[in-house]
């Protein structure tokens, strides 16, 4: 049976888990844009 302390710590290393996870989506959808406003241009000429 789990204890309520290593509830707690699982509980704690998933919510650290999803921030990460967020982090790395906005660096991804950054990644995106700034790919997109780099190549429009060069397509254009």
């Amino acid at each position: 049976s789990a204890q309520p302390e290593d509830y707690r710590v699982t509980e704690r290393a998933y919510v650290v888990l999803q921030k990460q996870n967020l982090v790395l989506a906005v660096l991804l959808l950054l990644m995106i844009i700034m790919a997109v406003c780099v190549y429009k241009p060069l397509s254009r000429r």
